[in-house]
């Protein structure tokens, strides 16, 4: 069930990000804004179809789009632990350094602007 998510995930974010989707959400837009004409902004119907619809999509996409970032931001952190692994002079506690605390990580962020000469 993870590997389906992972992966539904992944393809709905692109393609919810994508050019395409831009260009199919702009006639739905403007249907909303034509039915708001026919129907009357002011009515309640309306705004209810209208709400409950807009409301339903965000929640969904929110919770595939943070999927999606949960796995860029994993691979994010696997790739930048390899390359301290790889590099000798390279402090091996700030592998996995994000699953500390916040006070860790402060420490962390000034320990490595003070070993750059940057502060």
């Amino acid at each position: 069930m993870l590997e389906w998510f992972a992966g539904f995930s992944r393809k709905a974010s692109a393609a919810a990000g994508s050019w395409q989707a831009f260009v199919a959400a702009c006639p739905l837009v403007s249907a909303w804004l034509i039915g708001g004409f026919f129907a009357g902004f002011g009515s309640e119907l309306y705004q209810l179809l209208i709400n409950t619809i807009t409301t339903i999509v965000t929640f969904l996409i929110v919770f595939l789009i943070q999927g999606s970032q949960n796995r860029d931001t994993a691979a994010l952190h696997a790739k930048v632990d390899a390359l301290i692994c790889a590099v000798r002079e390279a402090d091996d506690e700030m592998i996995r350094i994000e699953d500390g605390s916040d006070d860790q990580l402060a420490r962390a962020r000034e320990m490595t602007r003070a070993a750059s000469g940057k502060s």
